[in-house]
């Protein structure tokens, strides 16, 4: 699927054969929108302050030996996992392995730092690390909590569309049914207990 950039950062998708699979074709859609959203965070960060613009790209940790970052453990493992699909021939193992990566990717918590940092460095702030998201009584702050709180700095950079992404692809239920297991693929759905819904798998 060829992108292109134009000179306003603008991305576009082509897709050239007719009969493209649903999943695929909500990919193509979906890319494009999702780059160019969030790539006015990142300009709109570099603008304001080039310097905590690459801290904020960096991760700068202070002192931290090697192996202690979950996120590289995260960019190593799913391209192997999105590849190990080729080689499971059963497609109800594939849907699951697919729910299991969302649920994995939605948790991982550097991108949400990332964006809130950027936005931070935007709103004319500075970069952070470790207090963007306080623990509340005690414990972690959720995916949906974190992107209310990067909706709100987005907003104050006058980028609404940088959280559309985030808001597009988190479901609270549907994280919920996967890390419970209380979900039932069911032909072209899936069906979650709590609440009760049904969701398409495309």
């Amino acid at each position: 699927m060829p992108l292109h950039r134009d000179e306003n950062g603008i991305w576009t998708a082509s897709i050239t054969e007719l009969d493209t699979p649903q999943p695929e074709a909500v990919f193509a859609e979906s890319l494009p929108r999702y780059l160019t959203s969030i790539e006015r965070i990142f300009a709109a960060a570099k603008r304001a302050q080039e310097f905590e613009f690459l801290i904020s790209l960096f991760r700068v940790r202070g002192a931290q030996g090697a192996g202690w970052d979950p996120y590289q453990t995260t960019i190593e493992s799913i391209p192997l996992l999105l590849n190990a699909e080729s080689e499971i021939k059963n497609d109800l193992a594939v849907r699951h392995l697919h729910l299991w990566i969302y649920g994995h990717i939605v948790e991982a918590s550097e991108p949400y730092e990332l964006l809130v940092n950027l936005l931070e460095v935007a709103n004319g702030g500075f970069y952070a690390w470790g207090t963007n998201f306080p623990k509340k009584n005690g414990r972690s702050q959720s995916p949906g909590e974190k992107i209310r709180r990067i909706k709100e700095l987005a907003l104050s950079a006058n980028i609404p569309d940088g959280v559309v992404p985030l808001q597009e692809v988190w479901d609270r239920d549907l994280r919920n049914a996967i890390f419970h297991s209380d979900y039932v693929l069911y032909g072209p759905e899936i069906r979650i207990l709590n609440p009760h819904r049904s969701i398409p798998y495309d």
